[in-house]
């Protein structure tokens, strides 16, 4: 590291004694080579410094009282088994503790194993689903010849909820913007249970906003929606009537929707200001309350609800998850709620 910059620069400084017009952008070139190699070569430089999330904190953690040095200490607790710096963010995977992972983009926490969040996972696959088949009950059954309904799930995060989604009978499709998550998200494979049907899951990069304007009209059964908190950077736009709007036209009739929701670090009047939003566009919406967060839930157009089919016997699979989610029957979930906006 130290070697090469200072190669570099050597052989930048002899532009400094050529013409004038060479001068300024050899001298610029020169000191940023010399001070990268001195970066790539020093112990000061550190990556979990870039994922302490300082830009969220408005004063330092309480374990850090004084100098950097101790600020550095405190950021390298833990095992850090992932780093990436990809075009669109830095994504990470530490280890906080046993079988807890955490995955970070940009420093932020939006992922990990521990019960709170492997709850919202699964439940962001599962509840839609369900959901679906209530409101689906009395439609005509599918015949082995047709096509599985659609789903799309919006941000692939550890894994769970596109194979929570795909353990119902669901083709889908994960739109995810950062290709270092798929990569990050293997890690976490060891904490789910393997899909029968890995198949049924195919991922598409780009961003969501626009890969959801080539989707059909009416194409799809269920969505979910896992973005970023809405307070990070361009996390936002996934928040808006205009998005909403794109999901509705993408739905069938009778499609359902899933949103979530987060509780901490959201003002009072950003919470109103999401859920008139969403209640804006799909009208009548259900809402879900797991741990910190919230789950909105719409459908499409006016559909029965049919209390018989939601609580149809689930699945082997389908149980195994919800049971790992604190649910042992439909009952149970159902009293979840926490009413409707």
């Amino acid at each position: 590291g130290v070697g090469l910059g200072l190669a570099v620069w050597g052989i930048l400084s002899g532009f400094l004694q050529g013409p004038a017009w060479l001068r300024a952008p050899a001298s610029a070139l020169a000191g940023f080579s010399l001070g990268l190699g001195l970066c790539r070569g020093s112990s000061f430089w550190n990556p979990k410094l870039m994922l302490t999330g300082t830009y969220m904190r408005p004063q330092p953690p309480a374990e850090v009282q004084g100098s950097f040095r101790e600020f550095e200490r405190w950021a390298s607790q833990g095992k850090n088994l992932y780093f990436r710096d990809g075009t669109t963010a830095t994504i990470s995977v530490g280890e906080a503790g046993q079988d807890l992972l955490v995955l970070q983009i940009n420093g932020k926490t939006v992922a990990s194993t521990e019960y709170g969040d492997c709850r919202n996972q699964l439940l962001l696959g599962h509840l839609p689903a369900l959901i679906w088949r209530a409101v689906n009950a009395g439609s005509p059954s599918r015949s082995l010849a047709q096509p599985l309904p659609r789903a799309v799930v919006v941000g692939w995060g550890t894994g769970m909820t596109p194979r929570a989604l795909a353990r119902h009978p669901f083709q889908v499709s994960v739109f995810e913007i950062s290709p270092e998550v798929l990569d990050a998200s293997r890690l976490f494979e060891r904490f789910d249970s393997p899909l029968r049907h890995p198949s049924f899951i195919n991922t598409v990069l780009g961003d969501a906003r626009l890969l959801l304007r080539s989707v059909e009209t009416g194409s799809l059964a269920v969505m979910t929606s896992d973005p970023i908190h809405p307070f990070a950077a361009g996390s936002g736009n996934l928040y808006t009537s205009e998005y909403f709007g794109s999901c509705l036209r993408a739905l069938a009739d009778r499609g359902v929707m899933c949103q979530w929701v987060p509780l901490y670090q959201m003002p009072a009047e950003g919470l109103k200001s999401i859920l008139a939003t969403f209640a804006s566009v799909f009208g009548r919406t259900w809402m879900w309350h797991v741990d910190k967060d919230i789950l909105l839930v719409g459908v499409k157009g006016e559909p029965h609800f049919d209390p018989l089919a939601w609580k149809a016997p689930w699945g082997e699979d389908v149980a195994a998850d919800l049971r790992k989610a604190g649910f042992t029957d439909p009952d149970s979930l159902w009293d979840a709620r926490l009413g409707e906006v």
